[in-house]
């Protein structure tokens, strides 16, 4: 009987079997990696793409709805009084890094009421705030703070913004857009908003929107002098105006008077033929 010499695997070829292993589990690691980025890249595009369209579905319908309203002036502790000498002003105003404006759609529970909406980018972040028009100018006397307090608002409608963009059109088939807007000065309001989205991130989204008013468009259809025509807020201080015009005399009594003057002639004729 004749012994078998047993083999092993030669120093060489452990080496080389090791090589490819290692090889392999490189490439293998690689590939998981570079699924697992793409996966979470295109988890954080979808979400912030599914953000932008929650977030210009408001802005759309708030811009939409944006009231042509004259408030007080504004200092550093929020709305004025007219009784304080302030007069009212149209309230409107808008940069390329901010708006703000008074709509008639609110995001409180019972969506009522007029609310001054202002949005602006800070820290890589859109962010919205709304406060209800009663409370900015000191009608709330008598209000519980906590109410006054639940009745506003500020959150974050989008994350990951390198920089947005308002832009402001005069009119609504006008191909210029303004980088400023003050409705003191213009006594109209825009006909359009655009607002334009840089992402912080290689791969997010670039946003692009434009939402038209309603209150200028109706008006620029129907050839209004301008959007505010004197309205104010209930409760801003209006008094009568004591050098408004005074009111014309009626057409119907200067008749009567001359009436009786010819009828008062006739009976003085009559008595002096008898």
């Amino acid at each position: 009987m004749s012994e078998r010499r047993q083999r092993g695997f030669t120093l060489l070829e452990l080496v080389v079997a090791m090589a490819i292993f290692g090889l392999m589990s490189v490439t293998l690691y690689g590939v998981l990696v570079l699924g697992a980025r793409s996966a979470s890249s295109g988890e954080r595009v979808s979400e912030q793409a599914r953000r932008f369209r929650i977030a210009t579905g408001l802005m759309a319908r708030q811009v939409a709805a944006i009231d042509p309203i004259k408030l007080p002036p504004q200092d550093e502790e929020g709305l004025g009084d007219e009784d304080d000498g302030g007069e009212a002003e149209p309230f409107f105003y808008g940069n390329a890094q901010e708006v703000e404006f008074v709509t008639t759609a609110p995001q409180r529970l019972d969506a009522s009421g007029l609310a001054i909406v202002r949005y602006w980018v800070e820290d890589g972040e859109l962010k919205m705030s709304e406060k209800p028009v009663y409370l900015a100018y000191g009608t709330s006397e008598g209000l519980d703070d906590d109410d006054a307090v639940d009745e506003s608002l500020e959150t974050t409608l989008l994350y990951d913004v390198e920089s947005v963009t308002f832009s402001y059109q005069r009119e609504a088939d006008a191909d210029e857009f303004l980088e400023i807007w003050d409705a003191v000065e213009e006594d109209l309001l825009p006909a359009c908003i655009r607002i334009e989205i840089a992402p912080a991130t290689v791969d997010g989204p670039a946003l692009y929107h434009e939402m038209p008013l309603m209150v200028a468009t109706f008006n620029q259809i129907a050839d209004a002098e301008g959007d505010f025509g004197g309205r104010r807020a209930r409760g801003a201080g209006d008094d009568e105006d004591d050098d408004a015009d005074p009111v014309p005399p009626d057409d119907d009594d200067d008749l009567d008077e001359d009436d009786e003057d010819d009828d008062e002639d006739d009976l003085d004729e009559d008595d002096a033929d008898e």
